[in-house]
């Protein structure tokens, strides 16, 4: 092996040109190449799992329109269950479309039969961890901004109407965080 690099070496005018020479022969193709870093492409999906990424991709907003809630001092149970509800109507009425809770896309949820929130959810694990964390005292509600809503004056107005909702909403050992992009001002 020292030999071959030895070789290379003591050769190194042929091996700089013979470098240059196969750069030239591609470098017309420079201007037609791509990076093409969506999922699809990263990752081989097959069967349920594309199944399962298709149902992902059409469910969830870009990020730059989902406002994200994050609810924490609930239970997955009967009275959790109805909070989160609640909550997600009250988003509806704040104009926000496409809510994403585990009573929205976990079939069978009814907040009236408590006794099969757990068995559902673990049943689910896609959402494990999105919308649920493992323990399930930390819950997500993700809505999308309508894109006629998403410039700069209607986030402010939003975000204000959330905070109002919040501050209503909060009491003891019950904790919501709002979370969403940053919002880029749109020509």
């Amino acid at each position: 092996m020292t030999r071959f690099f030895a070789a290379l070496v003591r050769r190194r005018r042929a091996v700089v040109l013979a470098a240059l020479l196969v750069t030239s022969l591609f470098a017309p193709l420079l201007p037609r190449l791509e990076a093409d870093f969506r999922l699809e492409r990263l990752y081989v999906l097959s069967g349920s799992t594309r199944d399962q990424y298709a149902f992902f991709k059409a469910t969830f907003a870009r990020q730059d329109e989902q406002v994200t809630l994050v609810v924490r001092g609930l239970r997955a149970d009967g009275p959790g269950c109805l909070a989160l509800e609640r909550l997600a109507a009250d988003l509806h009425r704040l104009g926000l479309e496409r809510i994403l809770w585990y009573g929205s896309v976990v079939p069978g949820v009814d907040c009236g039969r408590p006794d099969e929130l757990g068995g559902l959810l673990s049943r689910n694990p896609l959402f494990e961890n999105l919308l649920w964390n493992p323990s399930r005292d930390i819950f997500l509600i993700s809505a999308s901004v309508p894109r006629k809503q998403s410039h700069l004056a209607s986030w402010r107005e939003l975000e204000r109407l959330l905070g109002e909702l919040l501050t209503r909403l909060e009491k003891p050992g019950l904790r919501l965080e709002i979370g969403r992009a940053s919002c880029r001002e749109r020509v």
